[in-house]
């Protein structure tokens, strides 16, 4: 099959962050009474039968439903919580799930995911040593308002597109976009983790589980491949070892016709300053793969083209930090080398 090419920008764009316009938040938020008045979608059906995890376990498709879902609370009353103990970079996700939660109680919430805290008081585990500051929980609510944006502009030039969320962990990205029918949505996480979010968040219709590291070789191969795909991974990559990064994303452009490949990620500098944050040294996990330029990754992997380059903040999330936050990242936006972070696209 010959590869399809995505419309795309013709150059690379290397901007900030748009400003963003609190009537464009508006535009994007959802109503929720509206998604709980809407009819059961069908089964999209797009599993040839059932896929086989890494662990050789049967893995059936999920069809998330609303059909108990409750205003106020996605879960209704009388739910347990559910007993779990996470550690390493398993334990990092109750971070962003944290700060997402935080974040989305603010009065000038960016991200709104009303979803984020009701995952979280699912979740029997201490997580009071996971000390999530106000700077964290702002940036780590813009990167996903970022990568949601990209995920929706992507969806509405393929609507019948297949969607990769990789290290998905207990983020309710498919919630917040809510994409539509012909979507084919795949969350992929460690064993541990699926089983978890299995309790925690409803079936819906078009989105499948996938239980097993990312960097297993064997799971991509079990995807159809016969539609264009995006692919996230949100807060993921850096935990990677420097050679699987590569080898992960040369699987997938190869995998699939065409698509776009959206992550965040450190260079070296940060990398080395992040092993000493207090979050990190409380859950045990190691940060291994750094990203000094964004151009390696396309001599690393053929057929992948950077499209979009995003390292400056919008003044108007800037000003919502603490003014060390706010030297850091004007002093990180001068010296690129010392960049804190930046959010890439890339095609293929």
């Amino acid at each position: 099959m010959a590869k399809q090419k995505n419309p795309a920008p013709a150059a690379v764009k290397r901007t900030s962050i748009d400003a963003i316009d609190p009537t464009d938040i508006n535009a994007v938020r959802r109503d929720r009474r509206e998604l709980m008045r809407r009819p059961l979608r069908a089964n999209a059906g797009f599993l040839p039968n059932d896929i086989i995890h890494c662990c050789q376990t049967p893995l059936a498709p999920n069809c998330f439903t609303r059909s108990n879902w409750h205003p106020g609370n996605l879960y209704g009353e009388g739910m347990q919580s559910e007993q779990i103990r996470l550690t390493g970079a398993r334990e990092t996700l109750l971070i962003t799930l944290q700060a997402k939660a935080e974040e989305s109680a603010m009065p000038d919430s960016l991200l709104r995911d009303c979803f984020a805290a009701d995952a979280l008081r699912r979740i029997d585990q201490d997580s009071r040593h996971l000390k999530v500051g106000h700077d964290m929980i702002v940036g780590i609510a813009v990167r996903a308002y970022i990568l949601d944006r990209w995920t929706e502009a992507f969806l509405r030039r393929c609507p019948e597109a297949t969607v990769l969320h990789l290290g998905c962990g207990l983020d309710s990205r498919i919630l917040r976009i809510d994409p539509g029918p012909n979507v084919h949505w795949f969350e992929v996480d460690f064993p541990d983790v699926i089983a978890l979010r299995r309790q925690i968040y409803p079936d819906r219709a078009g989105c499948a589980m996938i239980a097993c590291s990312i960097v297993e070789s064997s799971w991509i191969a079990e995807l159809p491949a016969d539609r264009p795909a995006m692919i996230v991974a949100e807060g993921v990559l850096p935990y990677l070892e420097e050679d699987e990064v590569p080898q992960l994303l040369r699987r997938i452009a190869g995998h699939f016709p065409s698509g776009e490949i959206a992550f965040d990620a450190y260079g070296s500098f940060t990398i080395q300053l992040l092993r000493f944050h207090p979050v990190l040294l409380a859950t045990g996990a190691s940060l291994h793969w750094a990203l000094d330029d964004p151009a390696e990754m396309v001599r690393q992997v053929p057929g992948l083209e950077l499209i979009e380059d995003r390292s400056d903040w919008d003044i108007g999330q800037v000003a919502r930090m603490s003014p060390p936050a706010q030297i850091a990242q004007l002093f990180s936006t001068v010296l690129t080398p010392y960049r804190m972070g930046r959010l890439l696209r890339y095609r293929f």
